[in-house]
C-alpha cells in the first residue's frame, strides 16, 4: 500500500512537473505570439478593407486611407507590446491582442448602426467614470488587506525612491479597464462588421422588386408607380434607400427584358472616380449614391442599364461551352470571345482611359444603356400624365 502511495505521489508530482514546464514555455513564447497574432489579423483586415462612410457627418475615409490606418495601429500595437513583458494575466493579453483590429473595425459598425455606437461609446466611457470614482477609495482599502490581486499589481508602475500611493493603483487599474473593457465592449460591434454588415462597402441593397412579365410594354406598365418616381420632383425627395429600391426595380425589368438571372442593387462606396460597377462573383450592381449626389434620375437609371448589360455579357460567356471548337472559332461567337477576353484581361478607366472606352464590352454596355434611357423618359411622362 504504502508503495503505491509513493508511485501516486510520484506520477502526480511529474505532470505538475510537466504542466510548469510548458507553462514556463508559454510565458517565454507568449511575447512571440502576442506578435504573430496581431501581424495576422494585420493582414487580413488590409486586404478585406473598403472606404468608410459616416452618413451623419457626411464623412469619408477612403480605402487606402483605412489601410493606413490599420498598418499604423497594429504596428503602434506590435511595439508596444514588444516592449511590454510584465504578466498582467490571460485575459488581459487576449484583450490586447483583439483591440487593435477592433478598433479599426468599429468604424464600419458606426456607418451602419450610428446610435447603437454612440450608445456603446457612453457605457464604455461612464463605466471608466465609474471606475475612477469608485476605486480610489476601493483600491486603497484592497492593498492595505492585502487583497489586490497579482494581474494588476503587475501592471502598477512606481518612480524610484517613492512609495506606493492609491493613485498608481488606480491608474494601473484604469489601464486594464481600457485594455479588458475595451475589447470586451467592441467585441460585437467588431463581429457584427465582419459577419453581418460586411467590410466591402456595400451600404443599402434594394429591398423592392418588380412585377416583370413577358412583352416590354407589359413590364413597364407594370411597374408604373416606381418609374413615375424617377420624375426629378419626386426623385429629389427620395431617401438613399428609397431611391435603391428604385433602382431594384429599374434592375429588375432589365435583367427580365435580357432573360438573365436578376441582380442585387447596392449603395457601394466604389473608390476613385467610379460611379457603378457590376461585381459577377457577388452578382452585384453597385453604384456609388455619394458620388451621383445631385444627378437627375435618369443618370442613375443609365448606370443601371450599363451595369446590368455587364451582368448579361458575363452569363453569355459563362453559358458557352468553350471546349467546343464551334464556339472558339466560328464567325458566329466572335463577339462572345472578344466579351470572354476583355472580361479576363479588363482595363480599368484609372489605368488607361482610352483604352477602357475603346473596349467592346465598355461600347456594347454603352450602346445598351443609351437605346433603352429614352423610353424611360418616355414612360416617366406617361406616368404624370392626369387621369381622364
Amino acid at each position: 500500500m504504502r508503495k503505491r502511495v509513493k508511485q501516486t505521489i510520484g506520477r502526480k508530482q511529474i505532470i505538475m512537473a510537466n504542466w510548469r514546464a510548458l507553462a514556463d514555455w508559454i510565458d517565454i513564447l507568449m511575447p512571440s505570439i502576442r506578435i504573430v497574432a496581431v501581424g495576422i489579423l494585420m493582414n487580413v483586415l488590409v486586404f478585406h478593407v473598403n472606404s468608410v462612410v459616416i452618413p451623419v457627418f457626411s464623412f469619408r475615409i477612403s480605402a487606402m486611407a483605412m489601410r493606413y490606418i490599420i498598418l499604423g495601429t497594429h504596428i503602434v500595437w506590435i511595439i508596444w507590446m514588444a516592449n511590454d513583458e510584465d504578466d498582467r494575466g490571460w485575459l488581459y493579453e487576449l484583450s490586447r491582442m483583439m483591440l487593435a483590429s477592433e478598433l479599426v473595425l468599429f468604424p464600419y459598425f458606426v456607418q451602419r448602426r450610428f446610435a447603437a455606437a454612440c450608445i456603446i461609446l457612453a457605457v464604455y466611457i461612464f463605466g471608466g467614470i465609474a471606475l475612477c470614482i469608485y476605486g480610489n477609495l476601493r483600491f486603497e482599502q484592497l492593498y492595505e488587506a492585502g487583497r489586490l490581486p497579482r494581474s494588476l499589481l503587475n501592471g502598477v508602475i512606481v518612480p524610484r525612491r517613492r512609495r506606493l500611493r492609491a493613485g498608481d493603483i488606480m491608474r494601473a487599474a484604469l489601464h486594464r479597464y481600457v485594455v479588458i473593457g475595451g475589447a470586451l465592449i467592441l467585441a460585437v460591434p467588431a463581429a457584427a462588421a465582419v459577419f453581418a454588415y460586411g467590410m466591402d462597402g456595400a451600404m443599402e441593397k434594394g429591398s423592392l422588386h418588380a412585377v416583370v412579365q413577358e412583352g416590354e410594354e407589359n413590364r413597364m406598365l407594370e411597374n408604373l408607380g416606381a418609374i413615375r418616381m424617377l420624375e426629378d420632383g419626386r426623385w429629389d425627395g427620395l431617401s438613399v434607400q428609397e431611391k435603391i429600391d428604385i433602382l431594384q426595380i429599374v434592375a429588375d425589368i432589365e435583367t427580365g427584358h435580357l432573360n438573365i438571372v436578376p441582380v442585387t442593387v447596392v449603395n457601394y462606396h466604389l473608390e476613385g472616380t467610379v460611379f457603378g460597377s457590376y461585381d459577377h462573383k457577388q452578382r452585384q450592381v453597385q453604384i456609388d449614391m455619394d458620388k451621383h449626389e445631385g444627378y437627375m434620375s435618369l443618370e442613375y437609371v443609365e448606370t443601371i442599364l450599363h451595369e446590368c448589360r455587364h451582368a448579361f455579357q458575363h452569363d453569355c460567356v459563362d453559358s458557352l461551352d468553350w471546349n467546343d471548337p464551334e464556339i472558339l472559332n466560328g464567325i458566329y461567337y466572335a463577339e462572345a470571345r472578344q466579351w470572354r477576353y476583355e472580361n479576363e484581361h479588363y482595363i480599368l478607366s484609372s489605368q488607361d482611359r482610352d483604352a477602357y472606352y475603346n473596349q467592346e464590352i465598355e461600347k456594347d454596355a454603352r450602346r445598351y444603356s443609351e437605346e433603352g434611357l429614352p423610353i424611360y423618359d418616355q414612360y416617366i411622362l406617361l406616368s404624370n400624365l392626369p387621369a381622364r
